[in-house]
């Protein structure tokens, strides 16, 4: 199965079976979002995310200080969030020694909650003012 295919199975490009409309520089793409939005834009897409889709937001965080031996639970707002979507990944753009992402979840229309783990003996603050990619599938 090629990078399309998966693309034309997530809803993010129409079905096309010939080839005729690929767009290699969306596919060729190293940023996830970059990816997106380019094959949205291929297609036509009209800004209104329709059920079904893998939509990508571009968040700046600044998480607070993660206590020792823990995964802590940290809020945060996000334009455009459903309560029905579901989390399907984030990235953080840098590695951090002491300091990582293991999972999140939308806590509530607006808001994803975002747990972070700190396996030190000491806090660790994750670098403040990031700009995450934060995955959403649209139900």
């Amino acid at each position: 199965m090629n990078d399309r295919r998966v693309l034309e199975l997530l809803g993010l490009v129409e079905r096309d079976p010939f080839g005729l409309r690929a767009d290699a520089r969306a596919i060729r793409s190293s940023s996830p979002s970059a990816c997106f939005r380019q094959e949205r834009e291929a297609s036509g897409y009209s800004g209104a995310e329709a059920n079904g889709q893998l939509i990508a937001r571009n968040v700046t965080l600044s998480p607070a200080i993660v206590a020792t031996i823990v995964v802590a639970e940290q809020i945060f707002p996000v334009v455009g969030v459903l309560a029905g979507d579901a989390l399907a990944f984030v990235n953080k753009p840098t590695t951090q020694a002491g300091a990582g992402v293991t999972q999140g979840r939308v806590s509530s229309a607006g808001n994803v909650a975002l747990a972070f783990v700190n396996p030190t003996a000491a806090g660790v603050t994750p670098t403040a003012g990031e700009t995450y990619v934060i995955g959403l599938f649209r139900r």
